[in-house]
């Protein structure tokens, strides 16, 4: 769904990204890790840096040789443009916090986000994927399927723009949850163009806010937030033809030759027939 964002939080009082959400959401309960294709594994935060390898490799629970602090780092560090090797250390990692979870209770689960999911976990039948993609899918899978896992508390989120580009054998996992982020709706849109308005006071709309906010149905935030901005910068006043430009931009972008963007030259007045026909083309033109 739409995983660009912005999203409104209630606890900063502003709209973030999704992975800023995540971590305004769920740091109070979760230790976060990230984790993509291009960058490997990275921390939200020193705390959590800190208490993964005091988890990982402490001797007694307190003490971490600085050697050990090294090891660990030159680990993430190696595995950083090998992202099979990743998810091996990341599956480390989890396996250390339910070992330590039998000593200590009350340390807070591991949560990992992946980014891109899709191009770490390619679709398609194993004999359709490379010799990589395999071994990354099968690595996974083995993870999650570990009762030591499954019987745990940790959490995996998987963000991706579209489902399908996500192999079908993790959405098949019966402890696995997709759920959709849809477009917003006219509350959300009102809502963002009033906050974005609040600090761009340059911003002005030839048909009123209300109409724009009704005309960018379909769209999402981001998308509007760059109809909003060229506003702000150019000091011009948003058009719906602005909208309807943006529209066609996104459709075109996303069906490539598929569709083909005409503009008519002739108008409602064109039109010969009854007069209640003639009212429903206007209409139908007015929108």
């Amino acid at each position: 769904g739409d995983v660009n964002g912005p999203f409104w939080s209630q606890k900063a009082g502003k709209f973030l990204s999704l992975e800023q959400i995540l971590n305004v959401e769920l740091s109070e309960k979760f230790h976060l890790v990230r984790m993509d294709i291009a960058s490997g594994i990275s921390f939200y935060s020193k705390e959590t840096d800190k208490e993964v390898t005091r988890i990982c490799e402490s001797i007694d629970g307190y003490y971490t040789p600085a050697g050990r602090i090294e090891a660990l780092k030159k680990m993430i560090n190696s595995s950083r443009h090998s992202p099979l090797s990743a998810l091996v250390l990341l599956e480390g990692i989890g396996d250390a916090f339910a070992r330590v979870r039998r000593l200590e209770p009350q340390i807070k689960p591991l949560c990992v986000i992946f980014q891109f999911a899709g191009a770490l976990f390619t679709a398609g039948d194993y004999s359709r994927l490379s010799a990589l993609e395999r071994q990354r899918l099968v690595s996974f899978l083995d993870w999650v399927s570990d009762p030591l896992f499954r019987e745990g508390p940790e959490l995996l989120v998987l963000i991706n723009p579209v489902k399908s580009e996500i192999n079908a054998k993790i959405m098949a996992l019966p402890h696995s949850v997709h759920m959709e982020i849809d477009l917003p709706d006219i509350d959300e849109r009102r809502h963002f163009i009033d906050y974005f308005v609040l600090f761009h006071r340059a911003v002005h709309f030839t048909q009123g806010r209300e109409k724009f906010a009704e005309d960018t149905a379909g769209l999402a935030l981001h998308n509007i937030k760059d109809l909003l901005e060229v506003a702000a910068r150019s000091e011009e006043p948003i058009a719906r033809q602005d909208v309807v430009k943006e529209v066609n931009t996104i459709l075109q972008a996303q069906l490539g030759e598929i569709i083909r963007i005409k503009y008519p030259a002739h108008t409602s007045k064109d039109i010969v027939g009854y007069k209640e026909t003639g009212e429903i083309f206007t209409n139908i033109f007015s929108r």
